[in-house]
């Protein structure tokens, strides 16, 4: 099994552990999040216990240049128009204190598992069955 292979079949299986009720995830603070630019923004922040290891995951949403660095050097300052709203969603194993040990690579299927871990922490399940039920 290719490395990635391995990275994308442990996100699947912390999808499905979530999906089930198995893994609990709690909402953390945009605060605990180390080393962000103060024009960076997170939005979302969940952590959970699972194997004697710390997991936190959230989306950053970043500036970064629409145009290439070497366009930049090569035509002067940029301006505001010149960058664009990017976001990131990091998967990470961390210590008790909060601070990354050791980040997954990024693969679309982060972004399952942040929407999954969303879902499960909303309530909405819950609400979405009592409504049904009336």
């Amino acid at each position: 099994m290719e490395e990635k292979d391995k990275y994308i079949e442990a996100i699947g299986k912390l999808i499905s552990l979530t999906r089930t009720g198995k893994l609990k995830w709690e909402a953390g603070t945009p605060d605990e999040i180390k080393g962000k630019k103060p024009e960076d923004f997170v939005n979302f922040v969940f952590k959970t216990f699972l194997k004697e290891k710390y997991l936190r995951i959230y989306e950053k949403k970043f500036r970064e240049p629409k145009i290439s660095l070497a366009a930049f050097y090569n035509f002067g300052s940029m301006k505001n128009e010149d960058y664009r709203w990017a976001k990131k969603i990091f998967l990470e194993i961390i210590d008790i204190e909060g601070n990354p040990i050791w980040t997954f690579p990024a693969e679309d299927i982060l972004n399952d598992l942040l929407r999954t871990i969303k879902y499960k922490v909303s309530g909405a399940e819950d609400l979405i069955s009592s409504l049904l039920s009336e």
